[in-house]
């Protein structure tokens, strides 16, 4: 049976929700911490007894193999990775979803669209998600999720944790302590690595997605944004006022002063985010809403 507008729309959040991707990243996040503890309670037994210098020489050595163990591990970690090439898939069934979508919504035919994006999909991906992590584009971002960016983001700062402590000698109770809040997360907030994926991932598939109808809307002239997605406790107030006050409808006309409102009494905005690209960036870093044009008749508020 033909999915009708609403469902389209759900089948659309639902993709960048990413549960079973950021299960993957809590599980190497708990790897991390097993392996970073045991092998700071071995160091700190090393280098007992050392000189400062002594000390300083034997736990530069061993934090830097131990760092680049652990890299080499995620990255050959086969369920990270079969997340990855799931998540990579994404993109293209949000365009066979916009299709869809338009085609209930607007009596439209986005196809012609969705190609001229297709035919440099890359430096799409990597212009929308820019400001993130850097470039990152439909093949770079496995690399960037793996490798270097990784690296700077998660094993590195976990590696400075480990040889700080080892230096002064830190009793391994407090240290757990230490790298438990930066992994695995402090009460009610979650770990670093969980952070970041979680942001790359969702911000780069949904400012995809945004930028797609930010095409759509110009190339079909459409004059409003339906403004969809659930609110929670910690929802951004301009979300709030768009979905409340607006009831999920924006006109292209009064964007600018929605945007400004935002700027001046929200938060999170991304900088940059004007009339012209708000369905890319919508209401700021992470949001979790979709801003679908669509033709408003002008009897209708």
């Amino acid at each position: 049976m033909a999915l009708k507008v609403d469902d389209l729309i759900r089948e659309k959040l639902k993709l960048w929700d990413l549960d079973d991707f950021m299960k993957e990243v809590r599980g190497i996040q708990r790897m991390v911490f097993k392996e970073g503890i045991d092998f700071y309670i071995a160091e700190l037994s090393k280098t007992e007894g050392k000189t400062l210098l002594e000390r300083s020489s034997l736990a530069a050595t061993a934090v830097n193999r131990w760092e680049k163990k652990i890299t080499d591990a995620i990255g050959k970690n086969m369920g990270y990775q079969s997340q990855i090439r799931g998540y990579l898939r994404s993109f293209g069934l949000i365009d066979k979803l916009n299709v869809k979508l338009h085609g209930k919504l607007n009596k439209i035919d986005v196809r012609k669209v969705i190609n001229v994006a297709n035919k440099d999909k890359r430096s799409l991906i990597s212009k929308t998600a820019k400001g993130i992590v850097g470039e990152i584009s439909d093949k770079s971002l496995t690399n960037n999720l793996t490798g270097q960016v990784m690296r700077d983001q998660f094993t590195k700062p976990v590696k400075r944790i480990i040889y700080q402590n080892v230096m002064t000698g830190t009793p391994g109770s407090k240290v757990k302590t230490v790298l438990h809040d930066f992994i695995i997360g402090q009460k009610d907030e979650i770990g670093q690595l969980e952070r970041w994926t979680g942001q790359i991932t969702r911000d780069a598939l949904s400012q995809y997605d945004g930028a797609i109808n930010d095409m759509i809307r110009t190339e079909f002239d459409l004059n409003a944004f339906q403004y969809i997605g659930s609110l929670v406790t910690d929802s951004r107030p301009q979300c709030e006022r768009w979905i409340i006050k607006k009831g999920g409808v924006l006109k292209y006309s009064e964007l600018e002063k929605e945007i400004s409102w935002a700027y001046s009494n929200g938060k999170g905005m991304i900088p940059g985010t004007n009339k012209d690209n708000f369905g890319t960036y919508r209401g700021g870093w992470n949001c979790r809403h979709t801003a679908i044009p669509f033709r408003l008749e002008e009897n209708n508020k």
